[in-house]
């Protein structure tokens, strides 16, 4: 028999296609994480922040999750309008227009919209896995 109490151990990150299906479906609030490739401290998020089990309990029951990564030459649909990459700025689109803080993206960016897609949190540094509990409160 499986072990339903067992912690769950990852993030259920979703593509931007299942996000379409799934906010269409259930408005919650999302956790949208910028990075790229060569990220050190992207990484680090990912290996304690996102590691934490309070945290992805908290992010997997109450918001949707996706990983954008800032490089990414995909065109990704994002309720109802397309973003691409931008040659001439060296990110994608989508990217720039979630993760922009005083005319600049810098990684990792950690964006929160509400259920009604406004931005109501930005941070454009590590979120230790401190403040990410005092956030998703």
């Amino acid at each position: 028999a499986l072990d339903t109490s067992a912690q769950e151990t990852t993030i259920s990150w979703l593509s931007f296609d299942e996000l379409n299906i799934h906010f269409k479906e259930e408005q919650k609030p999302i956790l949208i994480f910028i990075h790229a490739d060569w990220c050190k401290f992207c990484k680090m998020q990912e290996n304690t922040t996102f590691k934490d089990s309070l945290i992805i309990a908290k992010l997997n029951q109450g918001y949707y999750t996706i990983k954008l990564n800032a490089e990414s030459k995909k065109t990704v649909r994002f309720f109802g309008r397309e973003y691409s990459y931008d040659q001439e700025g060296g990110f994608h689109q989508l990217a720039t227009y979630l993760g922009n803080s005083n005319g600049k993206l810098e990684l990792p960016t950690t964006v929160l919209l509400n259920e009604r897609l406004e931005p109501i949190y930005r941070k454009s540094a590590l979120v230790s896995q401190e403040e990410m509990k005092v956030i998703l409160k």
